[in-house]
């Protein structure tokens, strides 16, 4: 294989590269902070259930509780620069709205990212029918997820705002106790069985079954060069056109120059096999991105804190 076809070789590859390293790094310069949020809404007892006519009778201090609702909310900084806590207005904090007719009753923290963000949710007689919710700071991929129990039966919605940030919802999820801990787990574990959890550890052998094949036979094909062989002279007139033909026709058919080619074929083989893994990397790390990163749920406070009760408050 002569060095134009390897440097051409060698060129293609570093341009495959480059282009989604440069897309990445220019991604990763100074971005708007892009807040998501996920709603887990779950009504557990109505007005017109039987329990209450069996005699199933509720209070909290002196007030008569006839219905019982759990709103769990995941949110977190999806990309982008930091979020401070300073970055919130304070007129208009980052909150849960229950409807008028609604009232919190518990708030506690479920799952965050790590311990630094100081995240927490407060019930404050000051916002009727909220549940505020505070943090430090949230960096990419920071975030987690609050449980609010109220009494009302309406799903409540998060308001608030944030300077130079945008905040979308992603519809609803489950974030049910064993939805919370698979993930818990997932997200204190390797990134290798992180990755084999999200593509499927089946997807993961079939690649594996596609590429190593394809790269043996290249590096078979891209072995190293048989010694060539003397092509006598004497059989050829090389003074007329048709023996200079017939002479270039014996030497490239000599084993030298027949390998040559399977060797290009070979290293061809081996940077298409690279090419196929990268794109389908690339592929799955889009596709089986998941609606919720699992890095929210890497830290879950002590059992023993409930968080806060509306009595507590004053609300």
């Amino acid at each position: 294989m002569d060095s134009g076809a390897l440097i051409g070789i060698i060129g293609i590859l570093l341009t495959i590269i480059g282009i989604p390293v440069t897309f990445i790094v220019a991604r990763r310069s100074r971005q708007r902070p892009d807040l998501r949020y996920l709603v887990d809404f779950d009504v557990l007892l109505r007005p017109t259930d039987q329990l209450f006519d069996e005699g199933l009778y509720m209070t909290l201090g002196p007030q008569k509780i006839d219905s019982l609702s759990r709103t769990r909310l995941a949110f977190w900084n999806q990309r982008g620069d930091t979020v401070r806590s300073a970055d919130v207005l304070e007129s208009d904090p980052l909150r849960l709205q229950f409807s008028s007719k609604d009232q919190p009753l518990q708030a506690r923290v479920i799952t965050m990212s790590r311990t630094q963000i100081s995240l927490e949710t407060t019930l404050d007689s000051e916002f009727e029918s909220c549940a505020l919710i505070n943090f430090d700071f949230l960096d990419a991929g920071d975030g987690g997820v609050v449980e609010v129990i109220h009494q009302g039966t309406e799903k409540p919605v998060l308001v608030g705002t944030i300077r130079g940030a945008k905040s979308s919802s992603k519809g609803s999820a489950n974030l049910g106790p064993d939805s919370i801990s698979r993930l818990t787990e997932i997200s204190r574990s390797s990134k290798r069985r992180q990755f084999l959890a999200a593509i499927g550890l089946r997807n993961f052998s079939l690649l594996l079954l596609a590429i190593i094949p394809l790269a043996l036979f290249g590096a078979f094909l891209g072995s190293s060069n048989p010694r060539g062989i003397l092509i006598d002279t004497k059989q050829y007139n090389l003074n007329t056109i048709n023996g200079q033909v017939a002479f270039a026709t014996s030497v490239g058919r000599t084993p030298y120059y027949v390998h040559s080619e399977f060797q290009f074929l070979g290293f061809a083989f081996l940077a298409l096999a690279f090419v196929v893994l990268i794109t389908f990397a690339v592929v799955v790390s889009v596709r089986t991105r998941r609606r919720i990163p699992v890095s929210i749920f890497a830290e879950r406070p002590a059992l023993a804190d409930l968080g806060q009760i509306a009595g507590d408050s004053g609300a």
